[in-house]
């Protein structure tokens, strides 16, 4: 299974039969997009598929059991958390990107996949309109036809205004999700950071991530 993130292709490994397989949906990346490969049993093996051609990124899993969560308490924030809903977020989802030196999206995916239940964009927006950070969910159950007594969800392309003027807009988006995901009945939400990323690392310890 294939999941059309916008800014590339989620490959789900485990739905996979062999390693070439995946190896070779992940040499249909579009040029200026990224492919990620994700619960993949043997990396190694995929990678010796096509090793002029792929990498093993440098990145930790976490995951969040949904059973051990604990929300937050409401408060005052100074930004709202709302989903996706016109053309001009997606031109704001891509500003935040481009600041942050990130894979832009592609709008017409980010559009046609809105109104579905597989990805799920949800952005922080302020008090004058702007937008200024977004996280990107998608449903295990939805997207990969996982048994929905045992799915999961994951978190993908967090980001956040470098200037942005309030605190807590990584924390709150992952919650939003986490909450969202939640109450769809599903178990956990799963998430991949860079090993040497000490302050997204430091959050989500904090949110109850393993």
């Amino acid at each position: 299974r294939i999941v059309e993130c916008g800014w590339g292709r989620l490959i789900a490994g485990h739905t996979f039969a062999e390693p070439q397989a995946i190896a070779d949906a992940l040499c249909d990346e579009r040029p200026g997009q990224r492919d990620i490969a994700y619960y993949v049993d043997k990396p190694h093996v995929v990678i010796s598929c096509a090793p002029q051609r792929l990498f093993l990124n440098p990145a930790d899993a976490y995951r969040l059991w949904f059973d051990q969560y604990v929300p937050d308490a409401p408060g005052r924030r100074g930004f709202t958390l709302r989903r996706l809903q016109s053309r001009a977020d997606i031109a704001a989802i891509n500003a935040i990107y481009r600041a942050r030196q990130m894979v832009r999206v592609d709008p017409s995916s980010v559009w046609e996949a809105r109104s579905g239940r597989q990805l799920l964009c949800v952005l922080a927006e302020d008090a004058t309109g702007d937008v200024l950070g977004v996280a990107m969910g998608v449903d295990h159950a939805a997207a990969f036809d996982d048994d929905s007594a045992e799915a999961g969800s994951s978190l993908w392309a967090l980001a956040a205004m470098p200037d942005a003027p309030h605190a807590g807009i990584g924390e709150a988006l992952t919650r939003y999700l986490a909450e969202q995901f939640q109450a769809r009945g599903r178990l956990f939400m799963d998430l991949s950071v860079v090993h040497d990323n000490e302050g997204a690392i430091g959050l989500y310890e904090k949110l109850g991530f393993q």
